[in-house]
């Protein structure tokens, strides 16, 4: 058996779902598409530990990896075929897109990183903490910290700034139900 670990509904059809895994050895990692709703699976598309992918508007997929050598990927055809546009210095657990002007950010071992091309480079944004998630929100981005000492969640506005929100992280979450479900092709959640 296969863990998807995450997916992300493909921008112009909610019938193809991408989705990553990153659950133990091979065969029991990689991208996975359908594009029947998730009736049906597609075999292995990227064999690495995915732990993250955004979809631009323009199409494009990109995904980023625990795996060794640290891939950042990119597909310009739904996922079909990849290509390694750059590889980060240790492994990356988050990635999301800014929607303001459309940089791409990822975050993981040696914190947060930004790009203004597409990947082919990215830089530090001033946030040297191990990281997790990261996830863009009303004009903001937010990252989870990982640590005892640093821990907790901190963002950046556009422009630019790093604050952290408190030192306490959240002991509890929740994602509570879309609506309507089904949707065609918008929908809500809280």
């Amino acid at each position: 058996d296969i863990v998807l670990t995450l997916s992300h509904i493909f921008l112009f059809n909610s019938n193809i779902i991408f989705a990553g895994a990153s659950s133990g050895a091979p065969p029991n990692y990689g991208f996975y598409l359908s594009t029947d709703a998730g009736t049906t699976w597609s075999s292995n598309l990227n064999p690495y530990n995915i732990w993250g992918i955004v979809q631009k508007t323009n199409g494009n997929l990109y995904t980023i990896t625990t795996s060794t050598g640290y891939n950042f990927d990119k597909s310009t055809n739904g996922g079909l075929n990849w290509v390694t546009v750059s590889n980060f210095p240790g492994a990356m657990r988050g990635i999301t897109l800014d929607l303001y002007s459309n940089y791409i950010y990822t975050s993981g071992n040696g914190g947060v990183f930004m790009s203004t091309n597409d990947g082919v480079s990215f830089i530090n944004s001033n946030l040297t903490y191990s990281c997790n998630q990261i996830l863009n929100s009303n004009n903001r981005i937010l990252v989870a910290v990982s640590g005892t000492t640093n821990g907790g969640v901190y963002y950046y506005d556009y422009p630019l700034s790093v604050t952290q929100t408190g030192g306490e992280m959240s002991e509890t979450f929740s994602l509570k139900q879309n609506y309507p479900n089904p949707f065609n092709p918008n929908t809500v959640i809280s």
